[in-house]
């Protein structure tokens, strides 16, 4: 909470500068770990036989999110991860990482006047999506906040007409279009609680209990692949809301969890350091929907079984 509070009255500037400051001393924790030995050691096969074991196959399509550094040395690095999965789900698959942009809360971020450029801006997302969205044929979706970067046969598809969409996450949006797909959601060192389907269940749900977003849409500039400034709009989530979200609450965390773990929907498989899950998108549509009508959400004040005490 106090951490939130430091973080909404600093400058964008000032973020990006601790951000680095602290990713760069993580950096170098790492290199040291794995020096001294305390890293675990993991190779291209070892990765291709975990993935492959939960199903993943050719012409699969693969929405990840991940952390390499909680895996362990990895032989090879980023590039041998993205270099693992193309070759699972071969040319006619897709693979699709999160390329968002935000620093803080989005509604912070984009008041601070930036300009997103799908060919500038970097993501935040981790190493694994900046290296991915400079790689030959890659398509990078158009959204001042949560773009998404794509390569495969359906990429244009998939991608295309994100900047329209009020909603980042609902009708139109790549995240819309890929649970359609019945994407693979492969979490990579993270758990479920960075999993951004569950905010495409919420715009696409029409009883959710609650309006995750601010009021009004904010107003964002964005520069498209032709150099054209265009001015979008796009809703934004109220940080008020989010402060008893699933990535922060531990114990939404361990319901939301405990009932994947029991319907069967979350996969999991011990990898060097740390784990590696996946959830099949249809399969998870379905329990979300049973979730919901048992009032379970990831939002600590509309999850069964959590007592939130706000404060005046």
């Amino acid at each position: 909470m106090l951490k939130k509070k430091i973080s909404s009255v600093l400058p964008l500037s000032m973020k990006i500068r601790i951000r680095y400051l602290r990713r760069f001393f993580l950096r170098i924790k790492f290199h040291l770990n794995t020096l001294f030995g305390n890293n675990k050691t993991v190779n291209k096969d070892n990765f291709i036989d975990c993935i492959k074991s939960f199903g993943i196959s050719k012409d699969d399509n693969i929405f990840v999110h991940s952390s390499l550094s909680r895996i362990g040395y990895i032989e090879g690095g980023a590039e041998c991860i993205l270099e693992s999965l193309q070759e699972i789900i071969g040319v006619e698959g897709n693979l699709c990482l999160p390329a968002f942009t935000t620093i803080g809360s989005a509604k912070s971020y984009l008041e601070s006047g930036v300009i997103f450029q799908p060919n500038v801006t970097e993501p935040t997302t981790g190493r694994l999506s900046k290296i991915f969205v400079r790689k030959k044929n890659v398509k990078r979706s158009i959204h001042p906040t949560h773009s998404i970067a794509v390569k495969g046969k359906d990429s244009e598809m998939i991608t295309d007409g994100h900047e329209n969409c009020i909603k980042p996450f609902g009708l139109g949006s790549p995240f819309e279009k890929l649970l359609k797909m019945n994407v693979w959601i492969l979490f990579i060192g993270v758990d479920i609680r960075c999993m951004t389907m569950f905010h495409t269940f919420e715009d696409l749900s029409n009883n959710f209990p609650m309006n995750p977003y601010m009021p009004k849409p904010v107003i964002a500039k964005i520069i498209n692949n032709n150099g054209i400034e265009k001015l979008v709009k796009t809703y934004v989530h109220d940080p008020e809301k989010s402060q008893y979200r699933i990535e922060v609450h531990e114990s939404v965390r361990k319901i939301v969890k405990n009932y994947f773990n029991k319907s069967g929907v979350l996969h999991s498989r011990k990898f060097g350091d740390g784990f590696i899950y996946v959830i099949k998108a249809k399969e998870w549509l379905n329990v979300m929907n049973q979730m919901l009508s048992e009032g379970i959400t990831i939002y600590g004040d509309y999850c069964k079984g959590i007592n939130i005490k706000k404060s005046s």
